[in-house]
């Protein structure tokens, strides 16, 4: 998995509850930390976004 791919990620295991389905995601770990610590640091993205 390479930095910066989008992804689909399951979040039903999440709080707040919101959260919990399936989002598209930007993986943040490089793929050395992949490897290393078996996990990978996605953000979930939503198209949902405050007004400023």
């Amino acid at each position: 998995m390479k930095r910066g791919s989008i992804v689909w990620v399951n979040l039903t295991d999440t709080s707040p509850p919101e959260m919990g389905k399936t989002r598209p995601g930007i993986i943040l770990s490089n793929i050395d930390q992949n490897g290393i610590l078996q996990t990978v640091v996605i953000i979930p993205l939503s198209s949902l976004a405050p007004e400023i």
